[in-house]
């Protein structure tokens, strides 16, 4: 689940202050739920991830614009599911047994295609970005892994 603020205009050009002027400038908050698969793999402390949206929904104010055939313009945008994917790459730093500080780096792509019907003139929107990702892990009851190919001492 992400949330957020997102904006965009089209430049026009500069004013006699040397600030841009724009048109069409859309804003607003975003919401986007994904449900589905993903495929983790790991090498020490460096993992990659790549997982299918079998299920996306996007509540958007910004995006008014994408109205369905009937011209209705609220409610959420949901992802066509030939078109949702993730794909991640990241790594783990260890602090301590049980905590690992995580930096991943996010790309996904969708295409979304309808409200509750399709949209107007069978329209499809497909939107990218890159999300960079810090954030803490922690495991609870871990413990350092023990050398391998190293005998077990034991007491007579």
């Amino acid at each position: 689940m992400d949330t957020g603020h997102r904006s965009a205009a089209r430049f026009v050009e500069f004013d006699a202050d040397n600030k841009a002027v724009v048109t069409g400038k859309l804003g607003g908050s975003f919401t986007e739920l994904w449900v589905g698969p993903l495929l983790r793999v790991h090498w020490r402390t460096l993992f990659a991830e790549f997982g299918y949206g079998a299920l996306g929904m996007r509540w958007d104010d910004a995006r008014t614009d994408l109205v369905t055939s009937d011209g209705e313009n609220s409610g959420a945008l949901y992802v066509t599911p030939a078109v949702a994917y993730m794909a991640a790459l990241g790594a783990g730093v260890p602090i301590t047994d049980t905590l690992q500080a995580v930096l991943r780096l996010e790309y996904r792509v969708r295409y979304y295609d309808r409200r509750d019907s399709k949209l107007a003139g069978e329209a499809v929107h497909g939107t990218q970005n890159f999300t960079p990702f810090v954030g803490i892990c922690w495991t609870p009851g871990s413990t350092p892994e023990k050398p391998r190919n190293t005998p077990e001492k034991t007491t007579p």
